[in-house]
């Protein structure tokens, strides 16, 4: 019976949350017929921005987690992690916890407000 309540009232909000989401409070403008033309004597004047590279800026992304290896180069070790390093100029800052720590850990990172980016 609880289960059956339980999973009544998540598929409410599911079905809640998808109507609200993909609803519109105001129908889409049509397009101009002369906003081609508009962008094309942009791209003739040669006004427009150039286009920036979007991950010209570093980051660094904590992450923290159970299975991780302590000493472990995941930044150049881990094909995943060397995917996301080069692709999108990332680098991992990697906290490796155990299953004894890791809540201790998490909840004073919480109460200090640093709480790395990424926990697993």
């Amino acid at each position: 019976m609880k289960r059956k309540l339980v999973a009544s009232i998540l598929t409410l909000c599911l079905s809640a949350s998808m109507l609200i989401g993909c609803g519109s409070a105001a129908p889409a403008a049509a397009p101009a017929a002369n906003a081609p033309a508009a962008e094309d004597a942009q791209e003739a004047s040669g006004s427009g921005e150039e286009e920036t590279d979007p991950f010209a800026e570093h980051m660094t992304i904590s992450y923290a987690g159970i299975l991780l290896e302590d000493g472990f180069d995941y930044t150049a070790g881990s094909p995943f992690h060397k995917y996301f390093t080069d692709k999108f100029n990332i680098e991992w800052e990697i906290t490796p916890l155990t299953f004894d720590n890791w809540y201790e850990r998490l909840n004073t990172w919480i109460n200090a407000d640093d709480i790395s980016d990424m926990n697993c």
